[in-house]
C-alpha cells in the first residue's frame, strides 16, 4: 500500500514539473494562434496607466475585512473580488471596478465558498445565481473584469448590462518566474498572475498605473494566516460570558477541520455588535509557497514604482507587504 501511495505522489510531482516548465511556452503559442482572443484581450489598453498616480484599495473577502470601515472609502478607488457584494456596505461605497476570473464551470453545487444561509431554497444554478447578485447588487457604473473563458456565457446570458466589462486570461506559474521586463504586467496576452484571484487583481491595479495599492481584508497574507471569509465565519452570540463562547469556538473549529480535514485553530474573538467573530489561524512557514508568491508579486510592483501597503489588525503581521493600521489609514484618508 505504502508502495503504491509513494508511486502515485512522484507520478503526481512529475506532472506538475512538467506543467511548469510547458505553462509558458503553451500560452506564448496561444497568445500568437487565437486571432479571436487577442481582439478581446486589446481592448485593456485603455485601462494601461488610466490612474497613474492615484491610490488604490483592493477589497478582498478575508474575514480580517471586519475590522475595516468600508463607508470611509466612499470618495476612493476601489476594486472588489470574489463574493465582495455580499457586504453589507458594499451598496454604499460606488465600487469602482469588480473582479472575478474564476472560470463559470468551477460553480458546481458543492463549492465550498457559498454561504449556506445566502444560497439556501434558491431555485437556480450557482453560476447563474453569481452573476445574478454581481449584476443586481452593484453599480451600474461599476467596471467588470472577468476571465475570458467566460465571456461568452456572460454575453449569451446577459446581454442587457451596460457596464463596461473588460477580460483578462491568468494562468498559473508565478512562482516559476524570477525576473520580469519593465512592462509586466501587460493585460493584452496572457497573464502569468499566479493562478489566485488577489496575486491577479493586485496585477491589474499595477497595470492601471496605481502608486498605492491598499489591501484590505487579505488575511492570507498575515502571520499567523487570518483565515475564513467575513461572509463565512463562525458567529456566537455574547448571551453567555466569554469563557463559555471560546469553548464553543474550539468545539466549532474542531468539528470544522474534521468536516473538512483542514487544521485551523482557535486564536481569539472579535466583538461585533451584539456577537463574537471567531479568530482563526493557521500557521504557515515563511518559505510557504502562498508566501513566496507574495514576495514575487511584490518585487513587480517596486519595479513599476508602486508601493503596496497591507491593512493588518492588531496582534498579526505581514511578512511581505508593508504593515499599516486601519488607524493610521483613517488619518491619511482625512488629508
Amino acid at each position: 500500500m505504502f508502495l503504491v501511495i509513494n508511486q502515485n505522489a512522484i507520478i503526481q510531482r512529475y506532472i506538475k514539473i512538467l506543467k511548469d516548465i510547458f505553462r509558458k511556452p503553451f500560452y506564448l503559442t496561444y497568445d500568437f494562434l487565437n486571432h479571436s482572443d487577442k481582439s478581446t484581450l486589446i481592448k485593456n489598453q485603455q485601462l494601461k496607466l488610466k490612474y497613474a498616480g492615484k491610490r488604490a484599495f483592493l477589497l478582498l473577502t478575508g474575514a480580517s475585512l471586519d475590522s475595516i470601515n468600508l463607508t470611509k472609502l466612499k470618495n476612493e478607488f476601489t476594486l472588489g473580488v470574489g463574493f465582495i457584494f455580499l457586504h453589507k456596505d458594499i451598496r454604499n461605497i460606488n465600487l469602482d471596478f469588480y473582479f472575478d476570473v474564476e472560470p463559470f464551470s468551477t460553480f458546481h453545487e458543492n463549492m465550498g465558498n457559498w454561504p449556506e444561509d445566502i444560497i439556501r431554497s434558491i431555485n437556480q444554478s450557482k453560476v447563474n445565481l453569481f452573476y445574478n447578485n454581481i449584476f443586481s447588487i452593484l453599480s451600474q457604473n461599476t467596471s467588470f473584469i472577468f476571465g475570458l473563458p467566460n465571456k461568452r456565457f456572460i454575453s449569451l446570458n446577459y446581454p442587457h448590462i451596460t457596464n463596461e466589462i473588460y477580460y483578462i486570461r491568468p494562468y498559473n506559474g508565478l512562482h516559476n518566474e524570477k525576473k520580469y521586463k519593465k512592462n509586466y504586467p501587460d493585460l493584452t496576452r496572457s497573464l502569468n498572475s499566479g493562478g489566485g484571484c488577489i496575486y491577479t487583481a493586485i496585477l491589474v491595479l499595477i497595470y492601471m498605473g496605481f502608486s498605492e495599492i491598499f489591501l484590505c481584508g487579505a488575511g492570507y497574507t498575515y502571520t499567523p494566516s487570518f483565515e475564513l471569509h467575513f461572509y463565512d465565519n463562525y458567529t456566537f452570540k455574547s448571551l453567555h460570558e466569554k469563557e463559555y463562547i471560546i469553548t464553543q469556538a474550539k468545539k466549532v473549529i474542531d468539528r470544522h477541520n474534521k468536516k473538512l480535514d483542514d487544521n485551523l485553530e482557535y486564536y481569539d474573538l472579535n466583538k461585533s455588535g451584539d456577537s463574537y467573530r471567531g479568530v482563526f489561524v493557521r500557521h504557515l512557514k515563511i518559505d510557504d509557497l502562498q508566501y513566496e508568491k507574495h514576495r514575487v508579486i511584490n518585487n513587480i510592483a517596486i519595479s513599476n514604482d508602486v508601493k503596496i501597503y497591507n491593512i493588518v489588525p492588531k496582534g498579526f503581521e505581514s511578512p511581505v507587504y508593508e504593515k499599516v493600521s486601519w488607524d493610521e489609514v483613517k488619518k491619511i484618508l482625512k488629508k
